[in-house]
């Protein structure tokens, strides 16, 4: 399980980008400078070449209120409460291992990327999966709200 702990300051923002590849890396690197430079294209997507190949992308906007986070999972572990402060229970509750991953950048849309051509919102799988995910993500909050209020 995981504790978010939001930057102190505000922080960076950045894009967030789902490209239709596999790269077998997972390190750092400097590819804004030097290679990928999307550009606006007439129709309102944008258009990049990865590996000499074409790009066609589709931005896919935050709700309001919502925002994406770049995190880093540290090592740094969020301390379960006192025992003596637990509720009254039949049973012991074994406090959970929580790390705490610190917020790096933010971003406020993502873009998916296509072969050739700017992914479709009925076909393209990682788009359908985003608007999914952010209708869920309403109504869960929207049903906290509501429970709240009552």
């Amino acid at each position: 399980m995981l504790a978010i702990k939001p930057s102190s300051q505000k922080p960076e923002k950045c894009s967030a980008n789902v490209l239709p590849c596999q790269i077998k890396y997972d390190g750092p690197i400097e590819a804004k400078q030097r290679y990928w430079k999307p550009v606006e294209t007439h129709d309102g997507s944008k258009s990049a070449y990865f590996r000499g190949r074409e790009l066609r992308g589709t931005d896919v906007a935050l709700p309001e209120g919502f925002r994406g986070s770049v995190l880093q999972i540290t090592e740094k572990r969020l301390h379960p409460p006192p025992a003596d402060s637990a509720p009254d229970s039949d049973e012991e509750e074994i406090p959970e291992d929580i790390k705490i991953a610190e917020e790096l950048a933010a971003f406020d849309s993502v873009t998916v990327w296509g072969h050739d051509s700017a992914p479709s919102e009925t076909e393209d799988a990682y788009f359908k999966g985003l608007k999914e995910w952010i209708a869920f993500s309403t109504a869960v909050r929207d049903f906290g709200l509501c429970r709240d209020r009552n």
